[in-house]
C-alpha cells in the first residue's frame, strides 16, 4: 500500500526507492508523472494512520491494541483504529521486537551512492543485530493496503532501501564481519501478501550495478516507455488526460485481441475471445493480469461516466440513476430523529445484533469459546486461484465422480 510519505519522496525524490519498480521497468516514468497532480485517497490515508501507530508502538513501546478507539482525521477522512486492525498489525510489531539489536524506525536513507545525486527514502522499520557470530540487518516494510499482495522476493523498493541503510549505516556497525540480509513485507489485510526474503551482499551488490545503470537510462532523451503490471500501479500519466498508449496496448494484448481489426458488427456476432478455443496458457496468462486489467476497465468506466455527466459523448451508452451506488441516507442529528421516531415505533425503533463467531473469538477466553462453538455452525472454507509464488499452501486436488460433474 502506498502512503502520503510516497507521495512526498516521488515529489522531492525522483529515482527513490518509493518508485523504483515503476521508473526501472519504465525508463520514461519519471518524466510520464513530472508535473501530474497526485491527489491523496482514502486507502493511502489509511495506510498512513497504521504507519504512525506502528510507529509509536515501535518507538515507544505500546502496543496497538493501545490506540483501539482513537479517531484520526487526514485529509477528507477520519479513521477509526479498532480491535480488528489492532490483531492484525501487531505480530508484525512483535515480530521486529523479538529481533533484539539496534532498531530504526521510519529512518530517512540516502540512496544517491546507488541511483542518481539527491535521492533518499524512508524505510519503515530496521535492526541490526548479532546472532551465533553472524550480523543480521533486517528491514521491515509495512503494507496496510487490501488488494494487490506485495512479495518481498526481489523486491526493488525494499532491496533499494536496504541498501541505502547499508550504506549509511549497517557497514559501519558490521564491518567485515560475516552478514546475512532479511527482507520483510508486513502485509497483515492481504492473503497470500507478505513474506520474509533472504539475500547476500553480493546479491544485494550485483542489484545495486543494476539499478544504478537503469536510473542512468532514465535520463537519456526520449527514453522508451515501457508497460507492466508492477510498473504501472502508481503510474499518474494513465489516470491523466491522454492517458497511456503503452499501458492501454498493454491491456488489451493480454486479451490476445487486434481490436484495430474489429467492427462493431463483429464484436456483436463473435466472443472477442472465444472461451472453447483458449488454452490454459493462455487462461491462465489473463488470470495472472486479472487486477491490472480490473483496475483498467474500472479507469475506463469512471472517465466514461464523467464524460457523461459533463454531457460529453459516450456512443451507445447512457447515464442512469443507480441505487445500489452513492452513500445511504443518514439523520442529519440522530437525536432530533430519535425524538420523532421512538414515540412511534418504540423498542423497534433500534435493532440489536450479536457479534460474529469471528469477533467473539477475539475477546474471550479458549475455554469459554470451547463453550460457545457448541452453538456455532462453522462455515467452509472457499477457494482462489493465485500465483505459484503465493505463500499459501495448494490444496490437494479433489477428486470428481461423474455424477458429481
Amino acid at each position: 500500500m502506498i502512503d502520503d510519505r510516497l507521495d512526498s519522496e516521488l515529489a522531492h525524490s525522483s529515482h527513490g526507492p518509493s518508485g523504483a519498480e515503476g521508473w526501472s521497468t519504465c525508463l520514461d516514468y519519471v518524466n510520464a508523472n513530472r508535473g501530474l497532480p497526485d491527489d491523496p485517497t482514502e486507502v493511502a490515508a489509511e495506510g498512513t494512520v497504521a504507519h504512525g501507530i506502528s510507529d509509536d508502538c515501535l518507538r515507544y513501546g505500546f502496543d496497538a491494541l493501545d490506540f483501539v478507539g482513537q479517531r484520526t482525521r487526514l485529509h477528507d477522512w477520519t479513521f477509526t483504529w479498532t480491535v480488528d486492525d489492532a490483531l492484525l498489525l501487531q505480530p508484525g510489531i512483535d515480530r521486529v521486537r523479538g529481533m533484539g539489536g539496534r532498531f530504526f524506525s521510519e529512518h530517512r536513507v540516502d540512496v544517491s551512492h546507488w541511483v542518481l545525486p539527491g535521492q533518499f527514502g524512508t524505510l519503515d522499520r530496521a535492526v541490526i543485530v548479532k546472532i551465533d557470530g553472524v550480523w543480521i540487518v533486517y528491514v521491515s516494510d509495512l503494507k496496510w493496503g487490501r488488494g494487490v499482495a506485495i512479495s518481498p522476493v526481489q523486491n526493488k523498493q525494499v532491496m533499494l532501501y536496504l541498501l541505502g541503510f547499508w550504506q549509511t549505516i549497517a557497514q559501519q556497525i558490521v564491518g567485515t564481519d560475516p552478514v546475512r540480509f532479511i527482507i520483510e513485507i508486513d502485509q497483515p489485510r492481504c492473503p497470500g501478501g507478505g513474506g520474509v526474503w533472504h539475500t547476500t551482499l553480493d546479491d544485494l551488490l550485483a542489484f545495486g550495478d543494476w539499478i544504478r545503470e537503469r536510473a542512468e537510462l532514465t535520463l537519456q532523451p526520449n527514453p522508451p516507455r515501457v508497460a507492466s503490471e508492477k510498473g504501472c500501479i502508481w503510474c499518474r500519466r494513465k489516470r491523466a488526460a491522454g492517458g497511456c498508449r503503452e499501458f492501454e496496448d498493454f491491456n488489451l494484448a493480454l486479451l490476445g485481441t487486434d481490436y484495430s481489426e474489429l467492427d462493431l458488427e463483429i464484436m456483436i456476432d463473435n466472443p472477442i475471445v472465444p472461451a472453447g478455443a483458449m488454452t490454459p496458457e493462455r487462461r491462465s496468462y489473463i488470470l495472472q493480469h486479472r487486477s491490472m486489467l480490473e483496475h483498467w476497465l474500472d479507469q475506463l468506466a469512471n472517465e466514461e461516466l464523467r464524460d457523461a455527466l459533463a454531457g460529453r459523448p459516450t456512443p451507445g451508452r447512457k447515464c442512469v440513476v443507480d441505487t445500489r451506488k452513492g452513500s445511504r441516507d443518514t439523520y442529519e442529528d440522530e437525536a432530533a430523529a430519535e425524538a420523532v421516531l421512538v414515540p412511534i415505533l418504540g423498542d423497534r425503533s433500534f435493532t440489536k445484533k450479536l457479534i460474529s463467531p469471528a469477533q467473539a473469538r477475539k475477546q474471550i477466553s479458549s475455554d469459554d469459546y470451547e463453550k460457545l462453538s457448541e452453538h456455532i455452525k462453522f462455515g467452509q472454507h472457499g477457494h482462489s486461484m493465485v500465483p505459484e509464488t503465493d505463500a499459501r499452501l495448494a490444496v490437494k486436488p479433489v477428486e470428481i465422480t461423474m455424477d458429481e460433474e
